[in-house]
């Protein structure tokens, strides 16, 4: 408020020094003076209204692109949500009602083949011979699909082993 009055004083008393005694060499120094500090501080007034503009202009960006991230984010949890409701195993019906049998030690290579196939036959799987014996009897595949290379004694005594495990 100060730095406002003092120029202003400045030029009125100076203005009143003109109407009184004439225009006089320090007169006209100070009113030049005062007219240059007013200029100055309006100019200063002008730039801090532009920066508070701005300002408000930035923080209502800000408050927009707040408010829409956390609607983006509040919509993603809500569909993250409804996912993990929605996740179930879905396994279609098989095309044929053939069966097959997969004996594969790598448990890896057993569930692939076991998802590879599940939507064509009925899968079941198993990591042993000694298990694979037992499912022979009691499932009757249509298919045995028997990794030879495992470390079971040899492939084709196994098939024949296999075979008459079948009823």
């Amino acid at each position: 408020q100060r730095e406002l009055r003092n120029p202003v004083n400045v030029l009125q008393g100076a203005a009143e020094n003109v109407q009184e005694y004439g225009t006089s060499k320090k007169t006209m120094q100070s009113l030049r003076r005062g007219s240059r500090r007013m200029l100055k501080l309006m100019d200063m007034i002008q730039q801090f209204h532009r920066l508070n503009d701005m300002q408000m202009q930035v923080k209502a960006e800000q408050d927009a692109l707040n408010a829409e991230t956390e609607q983006r984010f509040a919509e993603i949890q809500h569909t993250i949500h409804a996912e993990d409701e929605d996740v179930r195993e879905i396994t279609p019906p098989p095309i044929n009602k053939q069966s097959v049998l997969i004996i594969e030690e790598d448990e890896d290579n057993r569930l692939h083949l076991t998802d590879t196939l599940l939507s064509f036959f009925n899968v079941v799987s198993c990591q042993s011979f000694s298990e694979a014996e037992e499912m022979v009897s009691i499932r009757q595949p249509s298919v045995v699909l028997l990794d030879v290379s495992a470390d079971w004694n040899n492939g084709q005594e196994l098939t024949r082993r296999l075979l008459r495990s079948y009823p």
